[in-house]
């Protein structure tokens, strides 16, 4: 829910930063502690680069190929 509601945000902003994404977002508790919620879950290991990259690439490969196709 929270990756969702991010990735939400991120799309619809030009400009990202921490405390603009903590003003944002939708949750009822106040700025600052939203402001920490947000910083502990984006340096979640899960959501690093590295752990994320392959997921997203066999994703888009499958959407946009078919398997029974050659390159």
């Amino acid at each position: 829910m929270t990756l969702t509601m991010l990735i939400t945000l991120l799309q619809s902003e030009r400009q990202v930063s921490l405390e603009r994404l903590a003003t944002l977002f939708a949750q009822p508790i106040q700025f600052e502690s939203r402001r920490r919620n947000l910083q502990r879950f984006l340096m979640l290991p899960q959501l690093s680069a590295k752990a994320l990259w392959f997921p997203i690439l066999k994703y888009w490969l499958k959407g946009h190929f078919n398997p029974h196709m050659s390159l």
